[in-house]
């Protein structure tokens, strides 16, 4: 194995094993997250592909909420997992090309969206994990359903900072929490 491969691995094994707490944690919300899945899919390919995108989500949210960064090897499985199951859930056609466009599209739009900010207000308000978390969860959802999810990130995020932070001007809190989460629920609209 790499050097990168084992560091990566042993941070997963740092995050979800550092307290029997957090265990559990994750444990309880991987779970709900199937039974959910579950109910809304049935036992498919859809399934399966959805579950372990979920698992990508909730390792994700929870890494860039602790450590404020996203990391690139969880975003490559889930570009892996939708891979690996386009001929498994029929959509190896045209629509597979169209996620991809609409992923890049978006992508694409953010990063120069961040690059004008970065200049005009000289500090970052995106940053590129959260950008590239997007591209992947638009390859999941579709064009629509990532303008809605992007709408219900941007919701989630100034709740939690109207009811955490009086003043946050000066927070730093990572978008990237709002974005899996926003991402999960929109796995479930049709």
């Amino acid at each position: 194995m790499t050097k990168k491969l084992k560091k990566y691995l042993a941070g997963i094994k740092n995050i979800l094993c550092e307290s029997k707490t957090r265990t559990l944690i994750f444990a309880a919300a991987f779970a709900v997250s199937a039974v959910l899945l579950l109910l809304r899919f049935g036992l498919s390919w859809l399934f399966v592909r959805n579950l372990l995108f979920t698992l990508v989500l909730i390792f994700v949210g929870y890494s860039d909420f602790k450590e404020k960064k996203i990391p690139n090897p969880a975003l490559i499985s889930g570009l892996v997992i939708w891979a690996a199951a386009l001929p498994l859930t029929g959509q190896a056609n045209i629509k597979a090309l169209y996620a991809i466009i609409t992923g890049a599209a978006f992508a694409g739009g953010l990063f120069l969206l961040k690059f004008i900010f970065e200049i005009y207000f000289k500090k970052v308000l995106l940053g590129s994990g959260d950008i590239k978390l997007i591209f992947v969860s638009a390859l999941y959802l579709g064009l629509w359903h990532t303008v809605l999810m992007i709408f219900l990130s941007c919701i989630i995020e100034l709740l939690v900072l109207l009811l955490k932070y009086k003043k946050f001007r000066e927070v730093i809190f990572p978008f990237g929490p709002a974005i899996c989460l926003s991402t999960f629920v929109m796995l479930f609209w049709d």
